[in-house]
């Protein structure tokens, strides 16, 4: 098996995170990608704006359809700050035979010496960057970059933040999120 970890907030799944995971998975022939919304991820200061409920109830509406997209609540249910080489080890544990693929952005990258155990991460599974328009690979350490897979499609240019704002201006959220996701943020009066 070979499986691809797409970690993050997901605050709110969006579908440029749809489209990033659908270019991880054919890129590398990949049998599945795992969604691991994070609890609290490290990265993002320690806040999100959505509870941790809310945010897996839209990625659930976000990968309905796509059979080779699955969610793994691990880093939700063990609470607290999510590091990625303690996921790491737990699903290796869980699942030893499998080869695993970790997809992080461009720009994650370039603060890759301040995450936690990042040599570990490198020698427990092979890390893939998905670009950004607006990062530099240049600034990248040349030890991790030498490390990693660069996918051809670059990311989209939406982001959470970008649908939060909208959210908060009383925009629209068409060709932003699924349809579904953007009546759940209606229904539970999300982002306001």
């Amino acid at each position: 098996m070979k499986i691809g970890l797409f970690g993050g907030s997901f605050d709110p799944p969006h579908n440029g995170h749809l489209t990033i995971a659908t270019s991880f998975l054919k890129e590398l022939q990949l049998d599945e990608v795992l969604f691991i919304p994070a609890y609290i991820a490290p990265q993002k200061g320690h806040r999100t704006y959505a509870t941790a409920a809310d945010r897996l109830n839209m990625l659930r509406l976000a990968l309905a359809g796509h059979p080779h997209f699955r969610i793994n609540t691990v880093e939700i249910e063990r609470e607290g700050i999510s590091y990625t080489i303690d996921t790491i080890r737990f699903l290796k544990a869980q699942e030893p035979q499998a080869e695993y693929y970790l997809l992080i952005g461009a720009d994650s990258l370039l603060d890759f010496a301040n995450w936690r155990e990042p040599e570990a991460i490198l020698n427990s599974v092979q890390v893939v960057i998905a670009k950004r328009p607006e990062c530099d690979l240049d600034k990248v350490e040349p030890k991790f970059l030498q490390q990693v897979i660069v996918l051809k499609n670059q990311m989209s240019p939406i982001s959470s933040s970008l649908v939060r704002n909208r959210v908060r201006q009383g925009q629209s959220l068409e060709g932003y999120v699924p349809q579904a996701i953007a009546q759940y943020i209606t229904e539970h009066k999300l982002y306001r």
